[in-house]
């Protein structure tokens, strides 16, 4: 059986997944109830299947319909792209950048980079997709971007790459924890520490788990969280100690942390990669320009630092 699913029932469809009830759906796609309904119910004959059941007065997805979901979402946002392209095409709006960037790009290093790139292209409108790793090979599958400042390693081809940093992780912790006061905290001191660290699947938290497995230290880990951002939020709440990429630990410290070296040497690395089929655009180089300068600014900041320290 070949089947012809059409774009608006599965926007139908997708909506009143994502609001809850036909109302809400209607609304978000501008057209009746009516017309919501006529539209599940036409995808539902057509594909055999009821994807929805009602429960206490509301629409509940069937095991179908989460699946389904699943399997249209990332080509439905496709779509959802393409229309923001033409309306932008057709109403002459502003230039756009498309950058995708990991979390501690995301959240360390960009809002500076951006800040100052915005000064001198006032005109351009920059859009960020924060990627954790296991999105990150979709997205330079796609091509869809003008930049992408990820978290090594990363299979690419070397002459779209630009190496921006590789640097030491820090060691963060909630403020007046008495290990702050050392120069440098060791894995041995944290041993017994309640510890917040990355989800299991994270590549640092693989790397992470054999270092302290190889020096044989059992970290009593209290919190699990997706990225070096949130565990900063953690040990400022009081959660416990974590160790994070510097520019992350940076960005959080005025909220409430004490940061301080860590040893031994837990390295994270950083590229930026461009679009393997398109040339480079001058407003992409500017903002590697700016974040190579701003690396270099921070160690230099965090160099004195250290210096005033001893």
């Amino acid at each position: 059986m070949v089947w012809h699913l059409k774009l608006r029932q599965m926007e139908a469809f997708r909506a009143v997944i994502l609001m809850g009830t036909v109302t809400r759906a209607a609304e978000a796609l501008s057209i009746t109830q009516p017309a919501v309904s006529r539209l599940i119910k036409d995808l539902e004959e057509q594909l055999g299947v009821d994807l929805f059941v009602r429960r206490q007065g509301r629409l509940q997805p069937t095991p179908e319909a989460e699946w389904l979901f699943d399997e249209a979402e990332e080509t439905l946002s496709r779509f959802d792209r393409l229309d923001t392209a033409v309306r932008d095409i057709r109403n002459l709006q502003k230039r756009k950048l498309r950058i995708i960037a990991s979390p501690p790009m995301a959240y360390g290093l960009m809002p500076d980079a951006l800040a100052q790139f915005r000064q001198v292209n006032p005109e351009i409108v920059v859009s960020v997709q924060i990627a954790v790793r296991r999105e990150v090979g979709r997205w330079t599958r796609e091509q869809q971007f003008d930049l992408a400042a990820i978290t090594l390693p990363i299979d690419y081809p070397d002459e779209k790459k630009v190496h921006l940093a590789k640097v030491p992780g820090v060691c963060v912790l909630p403020l007046g924890h008495p290990l702050a006061k050392k120069k440098a905290v060791t894995a041995a001191d944290l041993e017994g520490e309640p510890f917040v660290t990355l989800l299991p699947e994270a590549l640092a938290r693989y790397k992470m788990d054999r270092l302290f497995e190889k020096l044989g230290i059992q970290r009593r880990i209290t919190s699990e969280t997706q990225t070096s951002s949130s565990i900063c939020a953690y040990v400022a709440a009081g959660l416990g100690v974590g160790i994070v990429d510097p520019f992350t630990a940076e960005r959080f410290r005025p909220l409430g942390i004490e940061v301080t070296n860590f040893e031994p040497v837990f390295e994270f690395s950083y590229d930026v990669l461009y679009p393997i089929h398109k040339p480079r655009s001058k407003a992409a180089e500017q903002i590697v320009a700016i974040l190579q300068q701003l690396v270099n600014e921070n160690w230099s900041a965090r160099a004195n630092r250290n210096q005033a320290a001893v």
